[in-house]
């Protein structure tokens, strides 16, 4: 009699599915891999949060557990060792291989050999795969963190997340860049002249300038951390403005961790301001 199964998905972020990873991935490799087994999928649960959380404060996670304690399935299938967790001590791993034991019901790795042995043998086994995900993970870390500081170092953008308002992207990939967007950099000298009095209209508290500038019409960020929360997206909120004070890329100096890099080309306001 075929056995049924929960299969379970992960990715810390949406973005690792440009590395092969992706939910729809390993959904795909598990079904096959049921097929192939024998196993009949009852149940899918998928989690895009971190390996580092907890099995049981994860959506799918904590899913997975009340099934294997209601004794609603009898095999539960992960892609890999490295997708059921990235606790480098194995504890995580160590707590599902006992439920599972207790709960008298298998354990499966789709990509890695089949079938878990969960005696403690195959615990050690187990262990070994997960220390060496979790190296390979780190050296990955490292090469992308010495990747974007040789980047910063050479003066070039590094690239993360959205174009900070007040400029625009320019080439792709690894070759692109910023450039000052004048229309946006004009509202950043505004703020800056209103904050500091430079302009005849202030000086002026953040909250007084958020409601001056919504009553003026004058257009609001509509990207990342820079952008209001109102949902007419025409209202600037304190900390869209808190945001653009505190930057530094405005004075032409690019902070990447406890890195500063001079970028000139890239000043919107002067030092004094």
């Amino acid at each position: 009699m075929s056995k049924r199964a929960v299969i379970v998905a992960r990715v810390s972020t949406e973005g690792q599915g440009q590395r092969g990873f992706s939910i729809t991935t390993q959904l795909e490799a598990m079904r096959a891999y049921c097929a192939a087994a024998g196993l009949i999928v009852a149940h899918e649960l998928q989690d895009v949060i971190s390996g580092t959380k907890p099995l049981r404060d994860r959506p799918g996670g904590a899913a997975m557990i009340r099934l294997i304690e209601a004794g609603e399935v009898e095999a539960v299938v992960f892609y890999a060792v490295d997708r059921v967790t990235r606790d480098e001590d194995a504890i995580e791993l160590a707590t599902l291989r006992r439920d599972v034991r207790r709960a008298g019901i298998e354990l499966h790795y789709a990509s890695e050999g089949g079938k878990a042995d969960l005696s403690a043998l195959g615990g050690i086994i187990d262990n070994v795969r997960a220390t060496l995900a979790a190296e390979e993970r780190k050296k990955i870390i490292e090469r992308s963190i010495r990747g974007r500081r040789g980047k910063a170092q050479s003066g070039r953008w590094v690239g993360q997340g959205d174009t900070p308002f007040g400029y625009r992207r320019a080439g792709t990939g690894k070759d692109s860049r910023l450039e000052i967007d004048e229309r946006e950099a004009e509202t950043i000298r505004l703020i800056f002249a209103l904050y500091v009095g430079a302009d005849p209209r202030g000086p002026m508290p953040i909250r007084a300038m958020t409601e001056w500038m919504t009553a003026q019409g004058i257009p609001t960020p509509q990207r990342g951390n820079f952008a209001p929360i109102k949902h007419n997206g025409r209202a600037w909120h304190t900390r869209s403005i808190g945001l653009i004070l505190s930057r530094s890329l405005y004075a032409g100096m690019m902070a990447y961790g406890d890195m500063r890099v001079p970028m000139p080309e890239l000043r919107i306001i002067d030092d004094a301001t």
